[in-house]
């Protein structure tokens, strides 16, 4: 008895915490944990973007030489960007878009809709009123 009630509660730490959460809560990390991939066909030397997250984006070189043997053979070379806030989720398009740090003037206020965290100016600064939203 005691080991079937130390079990139900092992396991309802783990499924409740997961139920608890509002749906965009949800909806947030879904979206987090989304990544965008793209494709580097090219072997010309030039880093590209080959995959997009929140934080993050891999750079990837493809260059070809001509072995021994007489064949062309293709290198590969990649890294990591990291940066707090480098990409934003697009609705729209469905894959993640390069932030800006842009202000956007709107009739009566100003927003920096294309970041992560998207602060709203009053059109009065002597308002001395700043709101922020978490984008998505």
């Amino acid at each position: 008895m005691k080991r079937e009630f130390i079990l139900f509660v092992l396991l309802a730490g783990v499924a409740f915490p997961a139920a608890a959460q509002s749906a965009p809560e949800q909806a947030q990390r879904g979206r987090l944990n989304r990544l965008t991939q793209l494709v580097n066909s090219a072997a010309d030397g030039v880093f590209r973007p080959i995959e997009l997250g929140p934080d993050h984006r891999v750079m990837q070189k493809l260059t070809e030489s001509q072995g021994e043997d007489g064949f062309l053979k293709t290198a590969s070379n990649s890294y990591v960007e990291l940066a707090a806030g480098m990409h934003v989720w697009s609705e729209l398009d469905q894959k993640w878009i390069n932030a800006s740090d842009e202000i956007e003037i709107q009739p009566g206020r100003a927003t920096a809709a294309r970041a992560q965290l998207r602060p709203t100016f009053l059109a009065d600064l002597s308002d001395n009123v700043l709101t922020s939203e978490r984008a998505g």
